[in-house]
């Protein structure tokens, strides 16, 4: 199926592209656009102390990566009818070949001055936890807190009413589905709402918009909140018999931005059913009952102040995964705690982002490696290509 997509999706870009092209008075409603990104990380490791009481020295780890290196196109066939395809080539190098990042068509309809609906259909990005990739709320390392995936196929509403002052976002995708093979589907459910008391022109940050939030646009508060619910089923025969459970996710967020000033914080909370032998099958290893946690991070603009569009960042996270592998609920308690920079060199097109990581507690029992006890990682990310208005 996804193989299916990824031929159809290229055909997409490669047919609208050619039309594009050979129709001028179709042109301006199709862009075609690109992003890539080159980084540096270095991971500080500290030597483990034996049992014995012996050191055993472990070396530290740099490389250079290309994490991003996309292309996609984007228009309008008709007025009220908006498309969108973009595919990742990062993992081409790997052998896993082009990934698909969304491709999906988007019906505008019931809008006014005060009120927008939407409905996107295709592989999709859901809306659970607000979307920071390409903002200036994104750090170079991923967050220890662990949310719902986003890319899904499946179907999105999106209502914004009240001239901005509610959004509300609704999803039918086809989830996790059975998570050790990848064989058959159960459905998800999303639901979220958002409140932007003022500032609602300037309050998206998604990676679409056009960066009026990198300056002094305007003030902004935004409060959120989420939940899903996903089925999900576990195989040990290939897809013969399948056990069949659910997990429960909650979400809340704040962002808050005014003159060079940002503030964002998130809480997540995952609950997992517990399967037929009293174990759980839920996280990222299988094992977690339940988790909880979240992050905060200030960031200030020296931009607002018609200085360099630099923007320095500070960051703490704090997670907890309880563990339950049928003897009982085990606490792994996770902090860290991160200081960066942005320095925006064209807005969001052209713009170097830096930061220093550290673990302050991590509880975890790891099998093979521990991650670093430190993190350092500068990137760059370039986009080009037409904008078409979303």
């Amino acid at each position: 199926m996804k193989k299916l997509s990824v031929i159809l999706g290229l055909l997409l870009v490669m047919g609208i592209s050619g039309y594009a092209m050979a129709a001028d008075d179709f042109a301006p409603w199709v862009g075609i656009r690109g992003s890539y990104q080159a980084t540096f990380e270095q991971r500080l490791f500290n030597d483990i102390v034996n049992f014995d009481g012996t050191t055993t020295k472990v070396d530290s780890e740099s490389q250079f990566l290309v994490p991003r290196a996309r292309i996609g196109v984007d228009g309008r066939l008709l007025e009220d009818l908006y498309f969108c395809a973009e595919f990742d080539g990062r993992y081409t190098s790997s052998g896993r070949g082009t990934l698909l990042r969304y491709a999906y068509v988007r019906w505008d309809f019931l809008k006014n001055d005060s009120m927008l609906n939407q409905l996107e259909m295709g592989a999709i990005t859901t809306t659970f936890a607000r979307g920071l990739s390409g903002t200036e709320y994104a750090f170079i390392n991923y967050d220890i807190c662990t949310v719902l995936d986003s890319y899904q196929y499946g179907v999105q509403y999106r209502g914004s009413f009240a001239n901005k002052l509610i959004d509300v976002y609704l999803s039918v995708n086809n989830g996790t589905g059975l998570t050790s093979l990848n064989v058959g589907s159960g459905l998800q459910y999303v639901g979220r709402i958002e409140i932007t008391p003022f500032g609602g022109d300037y309050k998206d940050l998604r990676e679409g918009s056009t960066g009026k939030t990198v300056k002094d646009g305007g003030s902004f508060l935004t409060i959120s909140a989420a939940a899903a619910l996903d089925n999900k089923a576990r195989t040990d025969d290939f897809g013969y018999t399948a056990e069949y459970y659910k997990s429960q996710h909650l979400l809340a967020d704040i962002t808050f931005k005014v003159g060079g000033i940002s503030f964002f914080a998130q809480g997540v909370y995952n609950a997992y059913d517990a399967l037929e032998d009293g174990t759980y099958w839920g996280g990222i290893d299988r094992n977690i009952e339940k988790s909880y946690g979240g992050f905060a991070q200030l960031g200030y603009n020296l931009g607002a102040f018609g200085l360099i569009e630099l923007e320095p960042m500070v960051k703490f996270e704090y997670w907890n995964d309880v563990a339950n592998e049928g003897f009982g609920p085990q606490d792994t308690i996770k902090q860290d705690f991160a200081v960066g920079i942005n320095w925006y060199l064209k807005e969001h097109d052209l713009k170097l982002n830096a930061e220093f990581r550290h673990i302050l507690k991590d509880e975890k029992v790891y099998a093979v490696k521990a991650p670093c006890d430190n993190y350092i990682g500068v990137r760059m990310t370039h986009k080009f290509g037409a904008k078409v208005p979303l």
